[in-house]
């Protein structure tokens, strides 16, 4: 079994201080983030592709991006993706330190 630190707390740099958090809390918000960084993306994709075709234009390419990224599936595949990267991070980084 994987060494446990005795600390189950990390911090999180909020401007010019830190808090301290549960480790699970900052992952969790880590992986929000992340969603919401894919989501601004598509937002930017849809978006321009609306813009650019002959029918379309921003109110249409936004009410486009809402019922897409309104899916459950969508969402699940964004958090899933989101999960899956930090915590391959986190364990390349912990492989890093040995």
């Amino acid at each position: 079994m994987a060494d446990r630190s005795l600390s189950d707390r990390t911090m999180i740099s909020v401007g010019k201080s830190s808090i301290s958090v549960p480790r699970i809390l900052k992952r969790l918000l880590e992986a929000t983030i992340a969603s919401g960084l894919t989501a601004l993306v598509s937002l930017v994709i849809i978006l321009v592709n609306s813009m650019l075709t002959a029918k379309g234009g921003f109110t249409q390419g936004f009410e486009t991006w809402s019922a897409f990224v309104r899916r459950p599936d969508i969402i699940a595949t964004m958090l899933l993706t989101a999960i899956v990267a930090i915590t391959y991070f986190n364990w390349q980084s912990r492989q890093d330190r040995r």
